[in-house]
């Protein structure tokens, strides 16, 4: 569905909300809650279409803040990055590699004790995410496995992290809550982001959108960034589990509610 028209040509970063399309059955349209195209100086759909599937709330700010209007100030810093990429004909495998080893080098950082620089590197590193799935469109390298290679790094990257937070603290860091509770805590956390993934897997693979709630993979980022950067890493970990199992609620209702609309119809 292409963006609505419109009077005038927009400015670049400009957002366009999009209303949802009349003849699109309800159950069917999940994604009508919230589209936005986001217009770069050079490719009008630089980042593509920034969707809200969940239609809770929290979700609508998080995502809107984060999601939507993050990148659309990323799209003038990134553009010019794979520019220089392409010039260096670096392949999006490659730039995937890079993040996972870079995520590596992050958790060890916070392992050693500099948690106010391993805050940073982990927002740092994790804007390389979307820097391969750019390239690989501008190079017409889109595949499957580069795909499945993506994911499946994300997850690893972000259990490097919270790893390296296990480590720090069990070594005996600087940490404002007990022992007894922390390491509980970052292993719930690991434990509890890894089922958010794999119920949004599943439920893509059963062809319903899966992005839904209130914690997806920016908000876990900039939680736990600035968490990091803050010192207070430990601290953070309790409305992160939380709100991780929140959206595996979330989640599983709206698959259920979704699955119900098809039985339905059908």
């Amino acid at each position: 569905m292409e963006p609505s028209s419109i009077l005038r040509e927009p400015r670049p970063g400009t957002l366009i909300r999009q209303a949802p399309d009349p003849a699109t059955p309800h159950n069917h349209a999940p994604e009508h809650a919230f589209r936005a195209h986001v217009y770069g100086p050079d490719c009008p759909a630089l980042f593509g279409y920034c969707q809200n599937v969940a239609r809770f709330p929290g979700t609508r700010l998080c995502t809107t803040v984060i999601e939507t209007w993050g990148r659309s100030l990323l799209a003038h810093v990134e553009l010019p990055v794979v520019r220089f990429l392409l010039w260096l004909r670096v392949t999006p495998n490659l730039i995937s590699w890079t993040g996972l080893w870079l995520a590596v080098a992050t958790a060890c950082l916070i392992a050693a004790g500099w948690i106010r620089w391993g805050g940073l590197a982990y927002i740092l590193v994790s804007g390389l995410d979307s820097l391969d799935g750019l390239l690989a469109r501008k190079t017409g390298r889109v595949t499957r496995y580069g795909a499945c290679l993506d994911s499946t790094f994300d997850r690893l990257s972000e259990i490097c992290v919270l790893l390296g937070l296990l480590i720090h603290l069990q070594l005996g860091g600087p940490m404002r809550l007990p022992l007894s509770w922390s390491i509980p805590l970052t292993a719930a956390v690991i434990g509890t982001s890894v089922v958010v993934s794999y119920v949004k897997a599943r439920a893509e693979g059963l062809e319903i959108p899966g992005k839904a709630g209130w914690l997806q993979r920016s908000e876990r980022i900039v939680l736990l960034g600035a968490g990091l950067m803050l010192n207070v890493a430990d601290v953070v970990l309790i409305p992160m589990c939380l709100a991780l199992l929140v959206t595996i609620g979330q989640r599983l209702h709206y698959v259920a509610r979704h699955d119900r609309g098809l039985s339905r119809d059908e």
